[in-house]
């Protein structure tokens, strides 16, 4: 489970660094970039992790607070093709 949760982490924090990477310069991203780099995951690190669990949760509402979309256009080449969607897309 440890290492899954590792592998999951390292996936997370490389998507993080595209964003950046892709032109999005909002500071809740330089956040994001800052926090993924700072607690390891690693076992008995549970403190850290969960202070750094909090941080992401915090960064991702100013995000969705904030922005109304506009800000992110860069993003958009990041995302998946419709063929590679899963489950049910909503249309409304």
């Amino acid at each position: 489970y440890a290492v899954a949760m590792a592998k999951r982490a390292k996936r997370s924090a490389l998507r993080i660094k595209a964003i950046s990477d892709a032109g999005v310069a909002i500071p809740e991203v330089a956040a994001l970039l800052k926090i993924a780099g700072s607690a390891k995951v690693s076992l008995n690190n549970e403190a850290a992790l969960t202070a750094a669990a909090e941080q992401v949760a915090a960064q991702g509402k100013a995000i969705a607070t904030k922005y109304d979309g506009s800000e992110l256009a860069a993003v958009d080449t990041l995302l998946p093709k419709p063929d590679a969607y899963k489950g049910m897309v909503f249309s409304p």
